[in-house]
């Protein structure tokens, strides 16, 4: 079964109706079995804000960015002095932690209904991004480690013939019986050794009598050029 992922939610809290949105977005995932955070599940850190959104993004396995205008603004530190200190700081520990690539955690931009892609912050482009709520079922995928296609399982590598240029070849093959092959199309079997095949021999007589051709289809090995060269 799919582990129970810790999740946290950067956001910005542009109104009361936003924030409602991610409440519910939380509630939903941890409903589903995710281990969702927010700040508003935590709203008196005992060692402050900056601690703990740091040991937030240690601790998760994913963290989901809801990018808004203001929380583009927000994470660029382009938001007037005083506001958006939150989103301000996390930006700065997502952005350096994107630079110096020294976690495994993964970071999702997602985007409410009817917010663009222009919202995005530009360190945040590289990375899928999903649209909410329409892909809420792709995005619980990620988070719970449940890819929609999966691999078959791999085989073994299939042998396949080679040939080597200056190399010379064996005179035979071996079957599966462990038993050599006689018709080796860089040995030909010629009588005594070829013995048999009395009717095809006929044929390929009749043809060149009639004035007509005839075709030999049959697998690798199983004595066309033998056939041949005996005829």
């Amino acid at each position: 079964m799919p582990l129970p992922n810790r999740t946290f939610i950067s956001y910005s809290h542009d109104s009361p109706a936003h924030r409602q949105w991610v409440l519910n977005l939380a509630n939903r995932l941890r409903a589903d079995g995710v281990d969702c955070w927010i700040d508003r599940f935590d709203p008196a850190p005992a060692d402050g804000w900056p601690r703990w959104m740091e040991r937030q993004l240690k601790q998760a396995n994913f963290v989901v960015l809801v990018c808004t205008e203001t929380y583009r603004r927000r994470f660029d530190g382009q938001e007037e002095p005083g506001r958006g200190l939150g989103v301000n700081w996390e930006g700065n520990l997502i952005s350096n932690t994107l630079y110096e690539r020294r976690t495994e955690t993964q970071f999702v931009p997602i985007l409410p209904d009817g917010v663009s892609d222009a919202v995005v912050p530009e360190p945040l482009k590289q990375l899928t991004r999903f649209k909410l709520l329409p892909q809420y079922d792709d995005l619980y995928r990620l988070l719970t480690g449940q890819p929609e296609a999966v691999p078959a399982p791999l085989g073994a590598i299939k042998p396949m013939p080679s040939v080597s240029a200056g190399v010379s070849l064996p005179a035979a093959s071996v079957r599966s019986d462990g038993t050599a092959n006689p018709f080796d199309p860089w040995s030909p079997a010629r009588p005594p050794r070829f013995v048999g095949r009395r009717r095809e021999l006929q044929k390929l007589q009749a043809a060149l009598e009639g004035g007509h051709s005839v075709s030999w289809v049959g697998d690798w090995r199983i004595g066309k050029t033998s056939l041949l060269e005996t005829w």
